[in-house]
């Protein structure tokens, strides 16, 4: 008999909440708070393109409007949509993370760090990855671990899954590099190419030997 009390009070208590959440959600309903302030969370720039909801009701705004406005910028790749009453919406912007861009033989695009191509243009400043039979998410894996690295770089493309060649900005020569040693050779070649490209005529260093340098010439 207790236990049917018991279960009886659980269960007009239930009843009690849902019949007061469901008249608060349709006095809400009823009642229309401006939208007043748009805080954005993340790049800044993206504010412009939701003024237009400024002054509009809260509650007819929908999530799936103000993605859609965002959305067809290339460097976005995710918007989650926060209403706070009576007048605040928070929109949280998450970029892309443009790694390189990348040349094939259907045109140059710009990829990103999760191996997405987003851009059908090369975005300004990034290495060029040029195309090759290796896989490309291995390429980007590797490119992601030593992108710090690659700030020289004015293109890379992998030879095999063991060497990469490399070309500086500038008027260095290309260099063949190994993989595993990648980061060590890509230092020590920004070292001493410099110094040597006064003394020689050359367009081609191969790095892969352990303690020699090979200095020669390709098309």
């Amino acid at each position: 008999m207790r236990n049917k009390r018991l279960m009886f009070s659980f269960f007009m208590a239930f009843i009690s909440v849902f019949l007061m959440f469901s008249a608060l959600k349709a006095i809400n309903k009823g009642i229309h708070f401006q939208l007043k302030r748009i805080k954005i969370e993340g790049n800044q720039i993206y504010a412009k393109d939701l003024t237009s909801f400024i002054g509009k009701d809260l509650n007819s705004i929908k999530e799936e409007e103000i993605i859609e406005k965002i959305k067809h910028h290339p460097l976005v790749k995710e918007v989650k949509i926060k209403k706070i009453f009576p007048h605040t919406l928070i929109v949280k912007i998450v970029e892309r993370n443009p790694l390189a861009c990348y040349k094939t033989a259907n045109g140059t695009f710009t990829i990103d760090s999760d191996g997405n191509i987003f851009l059908n243009s090369c975005m300004n400043g990034l290495t060029m990855l040029l195309e090759s039979k290796i896989p490309l998410e291995f390429q980007v894996n590797f490119l992601k671990e030593n992108i710090k690295f690659l700030q020289d770089v004015e293109w890379i493309q992998f030879s095999s899954p063991f060497f990469v060649e490399v070309k500086f900005r500038g008027e260095k020569p290309r260099v063949l590099l190994p993989i595993r040693k990648f980061s060590k050779r890509i230092l020590l070649s920004k070292e001493i190419l410099p110094l040597l490209t006064g003394n020689f005529s050359f367009n081609y260093a191969d790095f892969r030997a352990e303690n020699k340098i090979y200095l020669g010439r390709q098309k």
